[in-house]
């Protein structure tokens, strides 16, 4: 059994004060996880009462991850699982996406180069770009047969 990791770090922020808390979701690799997921997030962004720019994050990192494993994972016709773990504490917030999708590292993927102008921008293929600008910390690991893709976020408190 191989296991891979790569991880993707920014310095650390200042946190906020946040009990430890654990959250999940559940999906099926389906189109329509997407919006669930986003849903979630903000949900998830509400109860933890995020900043907005903080709540933004997450939803956006969050919609292209579950968009990346939702177009790539190659699951076939089955009910694949997706699970979102979730832990905020005082370091911040942790999102752990798992899918059991063909072994894929997207960090593994050189970003591409800057188009000369709109008119030659390829459409799409910039989500991971995305991820790894809106995120804090970016890891991928393959365990057995599932992915894990973490994304850390450095949370500012909530200013009175």
């Amino acid at each position: 059994m191989r296991e891979q990791s790569t991880t993707l770090a920014r310095p650390e922020a200042e946190s906020p004060t946040h009990a430890a808390r654990e959250r999940s979701f559940q999906a099926v690799v389906t189109p329509e996880a997407v919006t669930a997921a986003s849903e979630w997030a903000k949900h998830l962004a509400e109860e933890l009462r995020l900043r907005n720019e903080d709540a933004y994050r997450v939803d956006l990192v969050l919609t292209e991850v579950v968009q990346n494993v939702v177009d790539h994972a190659d699951v076939g016709d089955g009910a694949a699982p997706l699970e979102v773990h979730a832990r905020v504490d005082d370091a911040g917030l942790r999102l752990t996406v798992v899918d059991a999708g063909r072994e894929f590292d997207p960090l593994s993927v050189e970003r591409p180069q800057r188009p000369d102008s709109i008119e030659t921008a390829p459409v799409g293929g910039l989500g991971i770009v995305l991820v790894r600008e809106f995120a804090d910390e970016c890891r991928y690991e393959r365990q057995g047969e599932r992915n894990l893709f973490e994304v850390y976020f450095a949370l500012e408190p909530e200013k009175s």
